[in-house]
């Protein structure tokens, strides 16, 4: 199954494919957690919450 993450503020979009036998809150905490490392690849600074993005 394919998930993308779209952060709102920044407009960066990351996608997975995971296991369809796995729950949609966990693909949904993946897509999460591969948006949060992109965005720090890109500006290096901790995050301070998980607000403004979509998935």
């Amino acid at each position: 199954m394919k998930v993308c993450a779209i952060c709102t503020k920044t407009g960066l979009e990351v996608s997975i494919v995971g296991d369809i036998k796995a729950t949609k809150d966990e693909l949904n905490r993946i897509a999460t957690q591969k948006l949060h490392r992109m965005k720090e690849k890109k500006n290096p600074k901790p995050l301070e919450s998980t607000r403004g993005i979509i998935v």
